[in-house]
């Protein structure tokens, strides 16, 4: 009786295991759709006979049959000239009013593992990069729906940038920075009529070699164009070049800068190593003396004296030593030599002053100023 009662529980067990394999495996199941649109070529020239070829791909990677699969493609502006379809793998695809996605398609149920595509032409009809976007659904259960959206983008080019931007960096509020040129080129098939090149607010337009032209095909123009910001902060704007040929979109290049105050704050002056007494012999040698500003700034250095005894060759102040640095930053060291003949032999003591003068990019100045007691040699 063991062997009997053994037998029907290992087929018990058996038939148990292959429903546990087998039913997790139908309520996983699902449809998978993955979408993918493609532009080839991407680019074309205004006014050419060249045509896009366009395909929408639509995977079903899931296990299970995607059931109704409708797809739709829209095209953003500036829109292309529809120009027809040319081949579709299952179902049927139909052109809309332009209120309605452009394109409809239903592939029907697309089973697993299998790609239904649809493939139509475009050509250009308006300069400027036109963005397609394609989408599919089913109402078959899917496990990933990001991956039900696709776009490509189709460029119908006119007038090409040299720069696809400009940014002009820091500049003080109510100056006018320097200029930066975009040179515009025609890219399309057909002569280009340029009318008017606009900047926005808080940029003017420095050079207009490109206004009132006709560009052939290939021919090129330049515009400058300056920052000049009328408000603190980062300041963003276009410049745009209008054309009066037909179907030739507005070109916008983005401007950008940031507009900053005025400085009006003078450098801050440190000296070191300057002698507050220093021996006639020494003195006429020269001395070593280190100025730090505390930003960029240009430097002038003078060391002066004045006629009190006669040690000094004229009735009025003298300049002894004088020396300019340009602007920069960080600390410099001078030598400071009073020019010869000067000073004659000193019979007591003199007091001199050296000067330091920060000029900054702003033109703001701030003065330093140390005295200096030139002692005479001692008598021997």
């Amino acid at each position: 009786m063991e062997r009997e009662v053994r037998a029907p529980r290992r087929l018990a067990g058996t038939v148990l295991a292959a429903a546990l394999f087998a039913f997790p495996a139908q309520a996983l199941g699902a449809a998978d759709l993955s979408v993918s649109l493609t532009a080839k070529p991407p680019s074309l020239a205004l006014g050419g006979p060249e045509t896009t070829a366009l395909t929408l791909a639509v995977t079903n990677a899931g296990p299970d049959p995607a059931e109704n699969v409708s797809a739709g493609a829209t095209i953003g502006a500036p829109e292309l000239a529809f120009a027809g379809f040319s081949g579709i793998s299952q179902g049927s695809a139909g052109f809309a009013s332009s209120d309605t996605p452009p394109i409809k398609v239903n592939f029907g149920t697309i089973g697993p593992g299998v790609t239904a595509t649809l493939k139509w032409t475009e050509n250009d009809a308006k300069s400027g990069l036109a963005t397609l976007t394609a989408s599919a659904t089913t109402p078959t259960a899917e496990p990933d729906l990001a991956n039900n959206a696709s776009s490509a983008q189709v460029d119908v080019v006119a007038l090409v940038p040299s720069t696809p931007s400009l940014s002009f960096g820091e500049q003080t509020i109510g100056e006018v920075g320097p200029p930066a040129a975009v040179t515009f080129t025609n890219g399309a098939a057909v002569p280009v009529r340029i009318d008017h090149v606009l900047v926005g607010v808080g940029f003017a337009l420095s050079a207009d070699g490109c206004g009132g032209t006709t560009l052939a095909v290939g021919a090129s123009c330049q515009v400058s164009s300056s920052f000049a910001p009328n408000a603190l902060g980062s300041l963003f704007g276009h410049l745009t070049v209008l054309s009066g040929t037909v179907d030739v979109s507005p070109l916008a290049v983005p401007l950008g800068g940031t507009g900053k105050a005025a400085d009006v704050t003078p450098a801050s002056l440190q000296l070191a190593r300057v002698p507050k007494s220093i021996g006639a012999k020494r003195f006429r040698k020269g001395f070593s003396v280190a100025v730090t500003p505390d930003e960029a700034a240009a430097l002038d250095v003078e060391l002066l004296g004045g006629a009190r005894s006669g040690a000094f060759a004229s009735a009025f102040d003298l300049k002894l030593f004088s020396r300019s640095l340009p602007r920069a930053a960080g600390r410099r060291t001078i030598k400071v030599k009073p020019k010869g003949k000067l000073i004659g032999p000193l019979r007591k003591k003199i007091k001199v002053q050296l000067r330091v003068t920060a000029t900054d990019a702003a033109g703001n100045r701030s003065t330093a100023t140390r005295k200096i007691t030139v002692k005479p040699a001692p008598l021997r």
